[in-house]
């Protein structure tokens, strides 16, 4: 079989238990939300059923998708477009509304940087 290869199948658990997690986005525009935004929507909230929060460029509310809110997955859209123009300020801007907003430890989340 030249060409061909063989994949494994794999089973996936929706009952696994993630807890939160937290996924900062660095491109994307408002409107749209970005690649990203929507490939991490697609994997957590339609493929696997968590919910997922998103913010997005611009925007000042959350966008709520999925159904499982015991799996929370947050994608924040960064607030400028390259990770390197991003200051500290603006990450605990982030994190202070996700402490506000939905009585979350971002410091106690695994956190994600994704460019």
């Amino acid at each position: 079989m030249r060409g061909y290869q063989s994949m494994k199948s794999y089973r996936i658990d929706k009952t696994k238990n993630i807890g939160n997690v937290i996924f900062v986005v660095e491109g994307g525009r408002a409107e749209t939300g970005g690649t990203e935004l929507r490939l991490l929507k697609k994997i957590f909230a339609d493929i696997l059923g968590y919910k997922v929060h998103e913010l997005r460029r611009g925007s000042e509310e959350f966008i709520g998708h999925g159904e499982n809110s015991q799996f929370c997955v947050f994608a924040l859209n960064l607030p400028k477009n390259q990770l390197t123009q991003l200051t500290e300020d603006a990450i605990d801007a982030l994190f202070c509304r996700l402490k506000e907003e939905f009585n979350l430890k971002p410091e106690d989340c695994p956190v994600f940087f994704l460019v």
